[in-house]
């Protein structure tokens, strides 16, 4: 409003009258000038506050299951918001790893003005089957009826289904605890799916080896550490059996307790067999190296099947590994293949000291000195063959390598 003594006097303001103003405080300053050339000012603020909420739409909820009942990453998609001025942050709390049961996921937009909204999700992780094969009676032979038992289980509680496939064409059985008869002798891949009620699935493998085989050998000196492995599939796998030459009635006293070690990588450490806890030792395995202690000089002899096929072996994650030849013969290391992730075949004069290292490292216990030996191309190594019935430290570098071993 504008007040002069003499009539004709005028105002205007910057910004004007009907601007459209930004949010925030603006400042306006009006000046009056009369009909004699005089002037006045004055100013004020137009403050706009954003008083309006964002809107946000959380993802659905999500179900996942966790094979071994751990923590688990989960994709749980994004949330959307929008706002009349803008959304500034759209943010959650979910964990790296969600744990089993039900985790709330809060999603939080905010404006530039600090207007903020929520919504929540769930995450729902569950724990899927679990299973371990085993057989009896041990040492089967072709004609002989054999019993499977998938042993297993759904942590959560829930009935489980299991579908077995037995590797020689049988597929498609049903039962936890089926039998079966393999009408050849031969190594057979045994698979079983195991399903929850939730539907979540664990696929359980382990190949057996069905007699008749051939009998292998190995003669050893004693008053020694020997790192041996064991080729073949051996038709009774229970160390027990193996190396019954250790054990009575062969000898007066159970020489095999606490004589055999093999080692864990994931858990990096030695296991020992003791005749009276097999369990945590498990089975013998073709591509497993062992250390073995023997007071005197013997030979091992032992039942197995040899499949004359190419042989492979895993190593998951990087890291040391006690391994040995699956073949029942010497094969020069260079006409090993070795894979890492679906990368390759590369001979090993590719790959090592890039994947794995070279050398492999064995042990002897003749000649004398007793002491460790090297394994590889370089011109340092004792040897270039992976020996029959020796094992070997191997080192990987990186994850996911692949050996295979051609058969004689």
């Amino acid at each position: 409003m504008v007040d002069d003594n003499c009539p004709g006097a005028t105002c205007s303001c910057d910004p004007p009258s009907g601007s459209t103003f930004p949010l925030g405080s603006t400042t306006v300053t009006c000046t009056a000038i009369d009909a004699g050339g005089n002037t006045a000012t004055c100013a004020f603020l137009v403050i706009v506050r954003d008083c309006e909420d964002p809107t946000i739409t959380c993802p659905p909820d999500q179900t996942a299951s966790s094979p071994d009942c751990e923590p688990i990453a989960v994709d749980i998609g994004e949330a959307t918001a929008s706002d009349n001025c803008g959304v500034a942050s759209l943010t959650n709390d979910a964990p790296a790893l969600f744990a089993p049961g039900e985790t709330t996921v809060t999603w939080t937009a905010c404006d530039e003005t600090g207007n903020c909204v929520s919504c929540t999700q769930t995450v729902t992780v569950t724990c899927g089957p679990v299973c371990n094969i085993t057989w009896e009676p041990p040492g089967p032979t072709a004609g002989e009826l054999v019993q499977f038992h998938a042993n297993a289980s759904d942590p959560d509680g829930g009935p489980v289904t299991c579908v077995w496939d037995f590797g020689d064409g049988s597929i498609g059985i049903v039962g936890s605890d089926p039998f079966h008869e393999f009408v050849a002798p031969g190594v057979y891949n045994v698979c079983v799916v195991v399903t929850d009620d939730d539907g979540a699935s664990m696929e359980c493998c382990d190949r057996i080896a069905i007699g008749p085989g051939e009998e292998l050998c190995v003669t050893l000196e004693g008053h020694c550490w020997h790192m041996i492995t064991l080729p073949c599939y051996p038709i009774d796998p229970d160390p027990y059996q193996v190396f019954d030459e250790l054990r009575e009635p062969n000898q007066p006293l159970d020489l095999l307790s606490g004589s055999l070690h093999r080692y864990d990588h994931d858990r990096q450490k030695y296991v020992t067999y003791y005749s009276f806890a097999p369990a945590e030792f498990g089975s013998i395995r073709p591509g497993d190296g062992y250390w073995l202690w023997l007071n005197e000089d013997t030979t091992i002899c032992y039942e197995a099947w040899c499949t004359g096929e190419p042989e492979q072996l895993t190593f998951p994650t990087h890291g040391w590994y006690l391994v040995g030849s699956p073949q029942p013969t010497d094969t020069h290391i260079d006409d090993t293949r070795w894979y890492q992730g679906l990368d390759g075949p590369y001979p090993f004069s590719v790959i090592y000291d890039l994947w794995v290292q070279d050398p492999l490292v064995g042990y002897h216990c003749l000649p004398l000195p007793s002491g460790y030996d090297y394994t590889g191309l370089k011109g340092t190594d004792q040897d270039d063959h992976l020996r029959q019935f020796r094992g070997y430290w191997l080192y990987t570098f990186v994850d996911d390598v692949t050996l295979e071993i051609p058969p004689p």
